[in-house]
């Protein structure tokens, strides 16, 4: 639950975009219909995501 909480933490819509794109496999534009964006931004908003959530993860001493 460790990595679930510290997605949760990216808060909406980051958090649905990371789960669906790596928990379920879903394209961007599978997720776009899911979100309201468009594909480019879902990609956009999930590379931003990923930095994020490796700040956090760094910040509790878990490297990437």
């Amino acid at each position: 639950h460790f990595l679930i909480d510290k997605i949760t933490e990216l808060g909406e819509p980051d958090y649905t975009i990371i789960i669906q794109k790596y928990y379920y496999n879903r394209t961007s534009s599978e997720i776009s219909r899911i979100v309201s964006m468009t594909p480019e931004a879902v990609r956009m908003r999930c590379g931003r995501a990923l930095k994020k959530l490796k700040a956090i993860l760094e910040k509790s001493e878990i490297i990437m």
